[in-house]
């Protein structure tokens, strides 16, 4: 069985829960998606921009 690794508080890490054919596909499936949906960046509230870009797919 699977287990997690905490990489830090609240954050799990599973290694090879996903075999690689499928962790490709979701990657496809989710640059598909945001043709439809752009990733943005956004800054915080000092002005300063955050390092991520995030999209909204809605319902999945």
């Amino acid at each position: 069985m699977i287990q997690p690794l905490e990489v830090v508080p609240g954050f799990d890490l599973w290694p090879s829960l996903l075999s690689p054919q499928v962790q490709a596909e979701l990657i496809a499936d989710v640059l598909q998606a945001a043709e439809t949906a752009p990733f943005a960046n956004y800054a915080t509230a000092y002005g300063k921009a955050m390092s991520v870009g995030m999209t909204s797919f809605g319902p999945l």
